[in-house]
């Protein structure tokens, strides 16, 4: 079709004819995630895994910025880059205020789906495709994580499963389930990169706590919303006017404390709603009776965050200490890369711990890998002998 199209010519499918668009540029993603495409215009079959696509999408013309800044406006009262609001309210990821514009989302059709049997200690893996693939183009890895010294899996006993969908699966049975087991899966040709994974670990103890911490994504469901967007889109959200705090600022301090509950952390929340001064909200560890004291932003203001929150550190600990161990914590939106050396050195003299947005990666992922954000509030803070290089 890209042929066709740089010679000016329709390009025929079926039935169908595709006129060259007019558009002077043109970027085709291949196997993008899920996270960077519109909602299809048919539904695939729910899986446990999510789907990928190939997505072509281009544009022209000059921007009406009139009609940007109408839209940038919008997405800024609900928190979000205009890319985003536009994608939910619109259903299309485009340049606002760009009128020539194309996209084409190709779902490639294969996902992964994954069951324990307990009574036998079997996982079982089933990838669900349609042709022109075959069994043989696809492997499989199990473990407690990923890791490359896994070892390749390969699918069979190719079954028709109706509506043109076909499934092949691989079993494995395991010695032990602590700390549960995942699956991923990918391309015979990549065997060091999974396109594919199970939605949770298998094997673990349904317990409360596993529910508490699984209720997590189908929580910000209800919202129509998902966290690895408040975490993701936090760094692109700007203040405005002078503001102290904006609507970008209030979901992220909210995927903040909700992680944290999810954690099955007590949360005292103030943030944006009550202004708390200097601390946004304190997490309650009763494990080892940790206290967080939590400020949060979006920007690059950590030496100014991190005096507020000392300002207030006396009454933290008049109200809670001995019984609780307060500890500073100052989270950023912003990647660590642009975090100045002297903030850093005025974090170790004044013993807070900073997180920023690469910390918090775990909790893009989908379901949210709260682990990992447990281990970064409990990285312990530099000695203050530590010295930065500024």
């Amino acid at each position: 079709m890209l042929d066709q199209w740089e010679q000016h010519c329709k390009f025929t499918i079926g039935e169908w004819e595709l006129t060259s668009p007019t558009v002077n540029f043109l970027d085709l993603d291949r196997e993008a995630s899920p996270q960077s495409f519109a909602p299809l215009l048919e539904p695939l079959p729910t899986r446990d895994s999510s789907y990928r696509v190939h997505r072509l999408w281009g544009s022209s013309g000059e921007q009406d910025h009139e009609t940007a800044n109408e839209v940038s406006n919008a997405a800024f009262e609900q928190g979000m880059t205009s890319e985003r609001w536009l994608g939910q309210y619109l259903g299309v990821f485009t340049t606002p205020g760009v009128h020539n514009y194309i996209l084409f989302q190709l779902p490639i059709p294969v996902a992964l789906d994954t069951r324990y049997d307990k009574s036998s200690r079997t996982v079982t893996a089933a990838l669900f495709y349609r042709r022109p693939w075959e069994p043989s183009e696809f492997w499989v890895r199990m473990g407690s994580r990923w890791s490359l010294s896994l070892p390749l899996r390969a699918v069979s006993d190719e079954t028709d499963v109706g509506n043109g969908w076909l499934s092949a699966t691989v079993s494995h049975q395991i010695d032990t389930v602590d700390g549960g087991i995942q699956v991923w899966a990918g391309w015979g040709s990549e065997p060091t990169q999974f396109r594919w994974a199970g939605a949770r670990k298998l094997g673990e103890p349904i317990t409360p706590e596993l529910r508490r911490r699984d209720f997590l994504s189908p929580f910000y469901d209800l919202a129509r919303q998902a966290l690895s967007n408040h975490i993701g889109d936090a760094q692109d959200v700007a203040f405005r006017g002078g503001q102290r705090k904006g609507p970008g600022e209030a979901v992220f301090e909210t995927a903040i404390a909700n992680a944290c509950g999810a954690l099955g952390y007590p949360v005292l929340f103030g943030g944006t709603t009550l202004s708390t001064q200097g601390v946004d909200l304190v997490a309650f560890q009763t494990q080892g009776n940790i206290a967080y004291a939590i400020s949060v932003t979006v920007g690059t203001d950590l030496d100014g965050k991190i005096r507020q929150l000392r300002l207030v550190q006396s009454r933290l600990l008049q109200a809670l200490e001995p019984v609780w161990t307060v500890k500073l914590v100052v989270i950023t939106g912003q990647p660590g890369s642009v975090v100045i050396g002297r903030d850093k050195q005025t974090a170790i003299e004044e013993k807070v711990l900073v997180l920023t947005v690469d910390d918090l990666q775990g909790l893009r992922e989908q379901p949210p890998d709260l682990d990992s954000f447990a281990t970064a509030l409990q990285r312990a803070v530099p000695h203050p002998a530590t010295r930065i290089v500024l």
